[in-house]
């Protein structure tokens, strides 16, 4: 255009630097909205306590849908606070878990599968018991051997200087340096004598009963004495040694230190 001709255009003006940008209004909320819904728990019984929580609503609209934010905020902290009490509940009452190494877990009587392998583990088999008993004939008083068996001084004569027991009920005895051990239940001087009784072999929980008895029996004016022993619950894997021990660590010691002549009796 010419120099004389004018220009018509217009500028807007620019927005001021201090002008806010324009926000849309809030949307009102009814507070008297109501909705319906499930709260669905996951998870709970996991060995790291890491469960997780889901609000569901069935009828969910653009109006009602701020509820669920309410109720986690609002009623979160009451969910996990009832879920830590029935974890702990249940804790009481789940079975003791055995650990195998180090990443086997196991129950009893149950097959776990681990690493593509089956374990089992079953109760152990109850232990077999059997009872020895004898009658032994020797040439010598009932109170002679009672002694052998209660007098400190002549049981550490043929079992040992380290052996030792006591006439009272309830006290502890040991013969041979402790291969046989117990505690004295009963006495009756010079006729009987009941002990609980076992060999340092044996598993710590396993204790025999031996009831020794010494009847007087004259022949031809001869004293002489029939000893009963009776041992009872002996582990059946130990009774072929029990059944010797007596043999060759009571009555052939006596034949030998002493001189006194026996002879086993048939039952």
């Amino acid at each position: 255009p010419s120099d004389s001709q004018s220009s018509s255009a217009s500028v807007s003006p620019s927005p001021s630097p201090s002008a806010s940008p324009s926000v849309p209004p809030k949307k009102k909320i009814d507070k008297n909205c109501s909705g319906k819904g499930t709260i669905q728990i996951e998870d709970i019984a996991n060995d790291e306590d890491k469960w997780k929580w889901v609000i569901k609503m069935d009828d969910e609209t653009s109006s009602n849908k701020f509820l669920k934010e309410e109720m986690k905020n609002n009623v979160g902290p009451i969910i996990d606070d009832l879920i830590n009490k029935v974890l702990d509940e249940m804790k009481e009452f789940l079975p003791v878990k055995e650990t195998v190494g180090s990443a086997e877990t196991i129950t009893e009587s149950k097959p776990v599968k681990t690493d593509s392998r089956i374990i089992t583990v079953s109760s152990p088999r109850p232990i077999r018991r059997k009872t020895f008993h004898q009658k032994i004939l020797f040439n010598t008083s009932p109170t002679q051997l009672y002694h052998l068996f209660m007098d400190q001084n002549k049981v550490r004569s043929f079992a040992g200087d380290n052996s030792f027991v006591s006439c009272n009920r309830g006290e502890k005895f040991s013969y041979y340096s402790g291969l046989i051990t117990g505690l004295l239940i009963d006495t009756e001087p010079h006729k009987k004598i009941v002990f609980q009784w076992r060999c340092s072999s044996w598993p710590s929980s396993d204790l025999s009963n031996v009831t020794l008895l010494f009847d007087l029996t004259e022949e031809e004016n001869v004293e002489k004495t029939t000893v009963t022993v009776t041992q009872t619950d002996i582990p059946e894997v130990h009774y072929e040694d029990a059944c010797i021990m007596w043999e060759s660590h009571f009555w052939k010691k006596y034949n030998t230190l002493f001189g006194w002549e026996y002879q086993l009796l048939v039952l």
